[in-house]
């Protein structure tokens, strides 16, 4: 399952005095959730949060802060599969593992 929002802000901070948002931590801490990623520029900040069950990754969620709009995406299920196809769709095996192409 997959879910997606953009949604339009108005006069958000500086990216730099940013920190992670109280409801992302309340994740990692309580909920099993890890911290995969994160950018920041001055132009853009990005959270990415995961959590496995076993040797699967189940859950995924980005949080996207760019320009004005706060962008949130949240995938469900076994998305091992899903990372295997899109690695090999786009032939990343090569820029992910040095020495393979």
């Amino acid at each position: 399952r997959i879910q997606f929002g953009v949604y339009e802000t108005d006069d958000l901070p500086e990216f730099s005095n940013i920190d992670l948002p109280a409801r992302l931590q309340r994740k990692i801490d309580v909920e099993r959730w890890e911290l995969a990623a994160t950018y920041r520029d001055e132009e853009q900040l990005t959270w990415v949060l995961y959590r496995e069950d076993g040797e699967t990754v189940e859950d995924m969620f980005a949080l996207v802060l760019v320009d004005d709009r706060l962008i949130l995406a949240s995938l469900e299920g076994d998305l091992n599969e899903l990372m295997t196809k899109v690695v090999e769709d786009h032939d990343l095996i090569p820029e992910l593992v040095p020495g393979t192409d």
